[in-house]
Formats: C-alpha cells, structure tokens, sequence
C-alpha cells in the first residue's frame, strides 16, 4: 500500500508542505488497505459476511467521526457473535491500527488546511470505505454489464486519492484553493462524471490482474460478466473484450479532459485543469504500475504479459491462456515455458 502511495502522487517536488500531504496519503493508504483487507480476507471465517462488513466498516468510520448515531459497544456485541474470540481480538487490533493511521494523517493535513478544506476529501473516504461493501457481497454469477459498471464505478477506492492530489498539486503550482475549489464547484458534474470514469478504470485493472483470484473467490470481475461460460476459452474471449473495454474509458477520459480545458479562459483555469488533471492521472498510472510487481497479483501479471506479448498470433496466445487455465484449477498442465 505504501507503493501504491508513492505512486499515486508526483513526488518530484520538495516543497515541505508537499512532502508532508505524501506522508499523509500514505498513512490514509494504509488505513484504508488495512480495512479492505480485513473484509476479504476473512470471508470463509465469519458467519454472514454482509453484515461482518458492515459491522467493521460502521465501526471503522464511527471511530473516525463519520457517525454520530451508531452505539460502539452495541457494533463490538454484534460483531463478537460472528466468529471465535480469537478472530474477533485480530478484527478489533486492526480496525484499531487502521484508526490510528487515519487520524495521524489528519493531524498533518490539519497543520496545512483548515477544516472546511479537508471535508472533500472526508467525505470522499468515507464513500470509498462504505462502498467496499458492495463490491465484497457481489459474486461471479452476476450477469448485468451496466449493473456491474455502476457499482464499479463506486467501489474502486480511489476517489479520495484524487481529492488529496488536489490539495497537494494546488501547492506545487502556487494555486489559491479557493480558486480551485470554485472551478470545481462550477464544473461540478464534468468533474465527477472524470472522477468516476477514472475510479471505474483502476477498478477494472485490478479486475483483469485478479482474474484467477476472483475466480478461486468466486467475487464478481468485469472478465466474467463479459465471458459467456467460465471455459478457458470462453474466459479468453472475455479478457480481451475487458482489456477493450478498459481502453476505450481510457480514450474517454482523455476526451473528456480536453472538454474540461476548453473551460480553461484564463491562466488560473488552466492550472485548475492542469491540478485536477495531474491527480487523476497518477491515480490512473498507479494502478496500471502497481500490479506489475506486487507478487499478490503474480499469477494476473503472469497472463498479461502473455496477452500483450507481440510476437505472438492470438491463436498460441489462447491455447496457452487455456493450458494456464487448466493447471490452476485442474492441475493438469505444467506450464514452464511461460
């Protein structure tokens, strides 16, 4: 996660206060990591997942001020009855940490923004952390594209990470924040439809990097929806039509980008655009980056570099992909040559 981080922002610049928003996103990355994690991991630990997540999440977000209503002691009580003590004290532990984690990264961001500049990216985190809980109840036999594409949309987790490049970037280019802020506000809609399309391509790239996993998982993934059996070579055909897909958003959020420099009149709009653009953008080269070498997603890297191998014809291409297939889930084939 640290990674990830570390590559979501432009660390070129020096500047103090810019080192210190890096250091906060990375704390905020971890935090965040961590939940997620708690979630999927223990998904054949816990009596009723949906409610399990639920449970950690309300806990999580109420321990960081998101909810005033919810009673901690009534959470922590429902929560025990759905696994063994032993689990539920690792649960407790890590939620903890998880808070802790956020709020240090609070308190820096505290130091260099007031409190009504930070409430975006709150409320942004919150959203990513709730919506989690869609994604994990979702399973491999849902059918429905756009149903699939509008909960993806919202599940990826990398919205608040744009709203910290926002601040961070405002900095690098000298930029007032009340500025950028009202460009925001007035291109509102154009900004949130990019925000969601981009949010919606790093979900989509760690579907087509986790295609073995959320298979073993059963857990939805774009290449399933579009595979009209779970064949090898049904799942072939579906990969490619996801790695499609992913690059024609791709396209349409570079389109879209130009439209918002086309509200660019004046220099200050400009770097508005040039702000909210460079945020997005690294969000989007993380999450392209990332996969590439971090061992959990061996197995997805392994396929891609298969599928983006040049020198091979798509026919050798599928009958390998098939044979790879084949060994995971029936131990059939020893692939060494991949």
């Amino acid at each position: 996660s640290t990674n990830y981080a570390l590559l979501s922002v432009n660390t070129s610049n020096r500047q103090y206060h810019s080192k210190q928003i890096i250091k906060a996103s990375i704390l905020f990355h971890i935090s965040h990591w961590i939940i997620n994690d708690l979630i999927d991991s223990l998904k054949e630990e816990v009596k009723d997942l949906k409610l399990y997540s639920q449970l950690v999440t309300a806990l999580y977000l109420n321990a960081l001020g998101c909810y005033h209503d919810n009673n901690a002691d009534y959470l922590n009580q429902k929560l025990c009855l759905l696994m063994s003590k032993k689990t539920y004290d690792t649960v407790l532990s890590q939620y903890t940490i998880a808070q802790k984690l956020f709020m240090i990264g609070m308190e820096i961001l505290s130091h260099q923004f007031p409190k009504e500049d930070l409430r975006c990216f709150q409320e942004a985190f919150k959203q990513a952390v709730e919506s989690f809980n869609i994604k994990i109840t979702l399973t491999s036999t849902g059918k429905s594209l756009e149903e699939y594409i509008t909960n993806r949309q919202m599940t990826a987790g990398c919205i608040p990470y744009m709203k910290i490049g926002y601040l961070k970037n405002s900095i690098d280019l000298n930029l007032p924040l009340d500025y950028l802020f009202f460009f925001i506000k007035e291109h509102h809609n154009h900004i949130n439809e990019i925000e969601k399309r981009a949010n919606l391509f790093n979900g989509l790239v760690n579907d087509v990097f986790s295609l073995i996993r959320d298979l073993r998982d059963d857990s939805a993934n774009i290449v399933y929806i579009l595979s009209d059996s779970r064949s090898p070579e049904h799942l072939f055909e579906g990969l490619m039509k996801s790695i499609d897909y992913i690059r024609d958003l791709y396209k349409r959020i570079d389109s879209d980008f130009q439209s918002l420099f086309a509200f660019a009149t004046c220099q200050s709009k400009q770097k508005c655009c040039r702000v909210i653009k460079s945020s997005i953008q690294s969000q989007c080269y993380a999450s392209s980056i990332y996969y590439l070498y971090d061992e959990r997603y061996e197995k997805g890297n392994r396929i891609m570099r298969l599928i983006n191998n040049p020198k091979l014809p798509c026919p050798i291409k599928k009958s390998i992909f098939k044979r790879l297939i084949k060994r995971e889930f029936y131990n059939q084939v020893h692939l060494s040559h991949l």
